[in-house]
């Protein structure tokens, strides 16, 4: 079987607020808004590479690592994957609110990483 291939979309870091960071980090740097309005998680963009800010007291998302996949079909390919290589550690794949496709996943040394596919409009 070949592996579809991935590329590192975004790192999640914990803050203590999301719109304080978000405000911070576009003046700070320059970062653009990518999905905002939200008080538990957002996106902020540069140069291709994406930020996402999850909001440490709500526990929504864990921080991590996301690679992204070219289609839909592949997270499932690589969950399967991951599942035959033994990974103990990984949740199963499921749709979210921005229309993505992902699955979390840990490492043997309890590093978190993110798989997943996102539809045309949170790619650009």
């Amino acid at each position: 079987m070949s592996l579809p291939k991935v590329k590192i979309t975004h790192a999640a870091v914990k803050v203590s607020s999301v719109q304080k960071s978000t405000e911070f980090l576009q003046k700070a740097l320059g970062l653009k808004a990518a999905w905002s309005g939200q008080d538990d998680w957002g996106m902020l963009k540069s140069n291709g590479t994406t930020l996402a800010l999850i909001e440490k007291n709500l526990e929504v998302h864990p921080p991590h690592i996301g690679f992204v996949v070219d289609n839909k079909e592949e997270v499932d390919q690589v969950y399967k994957h991951l599942k035959t290589l033994g990974v103990k550690e990984i949740q199963e794949p499921k749709d979210h609110r921005d229309k993505s496709r992902s699955f979390y996943f840990k490492d043997p040394d309890g590093n978190q990483f993110e798989l997943l596919w996102l539809p045309d409009p949170l790619t650009k």
